[in-house]
């Protein structure tokens, strides 16, 4: 009943490496961006306090919000601190994927659980659960999302379209 499942998929590629060295090699990133490639979180706290927008997205980097790029460089301190702090994760890039569409697709386990126990409004009003499914499927091991999501897609009667 909650499970999620579609057929005749297309999977779409996943950034290459050469991204990584971009960012590294850029010193005029935003400081927010800086820190999560870093992984210093004690930065970025003090950016948000100083009111640094982490919400903001990045037209010349793919889109990205702060979050995005902290599930991308596998920052999960960093992912944490930002679902702690209620960043929005329906945003999406400009390739039109979410925070939880990053997550599946970098076979990140730990941010999709963390996402749908910390921000399960978040992910009930903002996520195109077709889409989800989508992304799901691409995966070689698809079974693992099943496991982590169907409990929230039935608990929240979230009915993912079938194609």
């Amino acid at each position: 009943m909650g499970t999620i499942t579609i057929v005749g998929t297309v999977c779409v590629g996943v950034i290459t490496a050469s991204c990584i060295g971009f960012w590294k090699e850029h010193p005029n990133l935003s400081d927010p961006m800086a820190a999560v490639i870093n992984g210093d979180l004690a930065r970025l706290q003090s950016l948000e306090s100083a009111g640094t927008d982490l919400n903001a997205q990045y037209p010349n980097r793919f889109n990205w919000t702060v979050l995005m790029a902290a599930i991308y460089f596998q920052r999960f301190d960093i992912v944490t601190n930002l679902i702690d702090h209620k960043v929005d994760i329906r945003k999406r890039d400009a390739s039109g994927k979410t925070a939880l569409m990053w997550a599946i697709e970098f076979e990140d386990t730990n941010t999709v659980a963390l996402l749908t126990d910390r921000s399960p409004q978040a992910l009930r009003e903002g996520e195109d659960w077709t889409e989800i499914a989508a992304e799901i499927e691409c995966d070689p091991h698809p079974e693992r999302w099943h496991k982590l999501l169907d409990s929230f897609l039935k608990g929240n009667n979230i009915r993912p379209s079938q194609h």
